[in-house]
Formats: C-alpha cells, structure tokens, sequence
C-alpha cells in the first residue's frame, strides 16, 4: 500500500534516533512512500525509504505518528538503483491506485502515469537537495 499523510501532527522518537533520522521519516510521510501493513496489529506499518525502512504506529485516535524502529535497507537501495527497481515500484503504485478506484477498468494508463509523476518527482527532489 502506498502511506502518506496530509498533515503531520508530530513523531514520537521512541528510541531517541537522531533529528535527521526523524526529519527523513517526517518527509516520507508528507511525500509518501511504500508501506507493509502488519497483519496482526492495526495501526502498525513498515515504512520503506530511499534508504532505510520505519517501523511505525500510527495512532487512529490521535494521527500521531510513533517511529518505534529504523534500519537501513540495503536490498531496496540495489533494487532502486537500477531501471527494474523503478519500474516494479511505479506498477506497485499503479496498482494501488486502481484498487482505491474500486478496481474499476479503463485507467491503466492514468493510474502509470500518476504513479511515474509521484515516484520521478519524489526522486528529482531528493537529488535537488
């Protein structure tokens, strides 16, 4: 599923991680990025960055966000580097988008390119910084 957030309240830094640690999940979740729902528990969510992924809980009650993990993420990086990389992640977005849709036909090809924009555009901007 595709995770992001319109407007962040606040992180809890649980485990005390340093600000830029905090500051990059805080732009994953304005800009959005990959998230592996657990299964088990509501609310709770892998977040995968450029770099690292974010285990985090996402109170229902509140919007609070709470980063109660963080490792860096070495195989997404290799698979990202790479043309296949983008492209798997663009046609994961794109069938995300057709989900919310109901699953309704005939915008394939929207649901490509507004998938493409969101990946392209969070990259350039993450090279421009």
């Amino acid at each position: 599923m595709f995770l992001r957030m319109k407007q962040l309240l606040s992180v809890d830094n649980l485990q005390n991680y340093p600000a830029e640690i905090i500051r990059e999940l805080e732009e994953l979740l304005l800009s959005g990025g990959s998230a592996l729902p657990d299964p088990k528990r509501k609310g709770f969510y892998d977040l995968e960055g450029q770099e690292r992924t974010f285990f985090i809980h996402v109170s229902s009650m509140t919007g609070r966000v709470a980063l109660l993990a963080t490792w860096q993420n070495t195989r997404f990086g290799q698979l990202d580097s790479g043309l296949h990389g983008i492209e798997e992640r663009i046609r994961l977005r794109a069938y995300e988008l057709f989900e919310q849709r109901g699953r309704r036909d005939g915008h394939a090809l929207d649901d490509w390119l507004q998938a493409e924009a969101e990946l392209t555009e969070r990259k350039s901007l993450r090279a421009a910084a």
